[in-house]
């Protein structure tokens, strides 16, 4: 199962930031710094930020790399590090909003992460990667969202609703039908075959 941890790139920057900071006993500051601008894009004035200015001069955002802002990835990792699950749900939802296209791995790491609080924001987020999975039509993506699946089932085992979960591969089956290898896959995984 994924977990957003410091190990991320993004979560291990935070995490040394965090660290930092708590020494020269400034984190609140810093953490409200870095979060404007992770949301705006701007720079914080020299006011703004207690620490000494990094040694590295941050890039520049020129015409030919156009500035990500509000940088909602990088949010939704910090909120998921701060056990912050509803702001992490929050803001992946205004990502989907400004960019459709799936980010599988955030994705995925965000509806594991909030499984267990979140089960419906988590069914729902795996559900859109199952879709994305068979939308491929190739049997190795078929296998892929069989594993989504799984943990969609275990999780509407767990609120004793399974009738949800049925009706859901009922819909997957009517809209892809045409699918046979995804009908295999599916048969495997409800356990039943269906003689040739």
């Amino acid at each position: 199962m994924l977990r957003i941890s410091s190990a991320t790139p993004h979560g291990k920057t935070y995490d040394e930031l965090r660290k930092v900071a708590e020494k020269a006993k400034c984190w609140p500051a810093v953490r409200s710094a870095v979060l404007r601008t992770l949301e705006t894009g701007a720079l914080p004035k020299k006011t703004e930020w207690p620490l000494p200015p990094p040694e590295v001069a941050p890039r520049r955002v020129g015409a030919s790399s156009p500035q990500r802002s509000p940088d909602l990835n990088t949010l939704i990792t910090i909120a998921l590090l701060e056990k912050r699950h509803d702001d992490a749900i929050a803001l992946y939802r205004r990502l989907r909003k400004i960019s459709p296209h799936r980010g599988l791995e955030t994705d995925k790491t965000l509806a594991a992460s909030v499984a267990k609080s979140h089960p419906e924001a988590a069914i729902e987020i795996w559900q859109a990667i199952t879709e994305d999975l068979i939308g491929q039509a190739k049997p190795r993506a078929y296998e892929e969202a069989a594993g989504y699946l799984r943990r969609m089932r275990s999780l509407y085992q767990q609120q004793r609703r399974l009738d949800h979960w049925k009706a859901l591969l009922d819909g997957i089956r009517q809209r892809h039908k045409a699918k046979r290898r995804l009908m295999d896959v599916l048969d495997r995984l409800v356990d039943r075959r269906i003689a040739e």
